[in-house]
């Protein structure tokens, strides 16, 4: 397909990557308070298409969060060929694309 540079359309929106965190160390919190909830505080963020970061092997590989635990960690199902099962990710090792 052949189109000249006067077709061509970029995308304005501004992206804002954000680093995850976990939301269950907050220090409003006593350990009473977080062992009594019920839900998973850190399930908000299932669904979320993120790229890993940090000092990992798979760092700028993205994926989608499958699960996520109480104490800061996520399943992700990374978009790698011939990869099939999620791999456990620290949240501060992820950022939401």
């Amino acid at each position: 397909m052949i189109c000249s540079w006067k077709e061509l359309k970029f995308d304005d929106e501004e992206r804002r990557f954000v680093t995850l965190r976990n939301l269950n160390t907050g220090s409003h919190m006593s350990w009473r308070d977080r062992n009594a909830m019920k839900q998973n505080p850190n399930a908000q963020y299932v669904g979320k298409e993120v790229m890993v970061i940090g000092n990992h092997h798979f760092k700028g590989s993205t994926g989608t969060i499958k699960d996520t635990t109480i104490d800061g960690h996520a399943f992700v199902a990374l978009n790698i060929f011939n990869h099939g099962r999620p791999e456990k990710f620290g949240l501060k090792s992820l950022r939401i694309v």
